[in-house]
């Protein structure tokens, strides 16, 4: 799924921000587990923060230009603990 996730700092209008945010929502709740392949910090924060929220894993991979990390957030329903968020620790 190709979608532009609103961005703390970044002016967008208002429609543009509730129809991607409606669209990101739709796509997190079903799932078990999300998998976000981005380039920017800006653009994990609310994907990862949704996936908190629904107590959804998330498999972050971040790019950088000579570097890659992978992430994981939160955890499922049949986890004992939770693992932490990149923006909270």
């Amino acid at each position: 799924v190709t979608l532009s996730i609103p961005m703390p700092g970044h002016i967008e209008t208002r429609e543009a921000i509730e129809t991607s945010v409606n669209a990101l929502d739709q796509l997190m709740q079903p799932c078990d587990v999300a998998f976000l392949l981005t380039d920017t910090r800006e653009s994990r924060w609310l994907p990862t923060l949704m996936a908190a929220t629904y107590g959804k894993t998330m498999i972050n991979a971040a790019l950088g230009l000579d570097s890659w990390l992978v992430m994981r957030h939160g955890g499922g329903l049949l986890e004992r603990r939770r693992f932490g968020c990149y923006f909270c620790n």
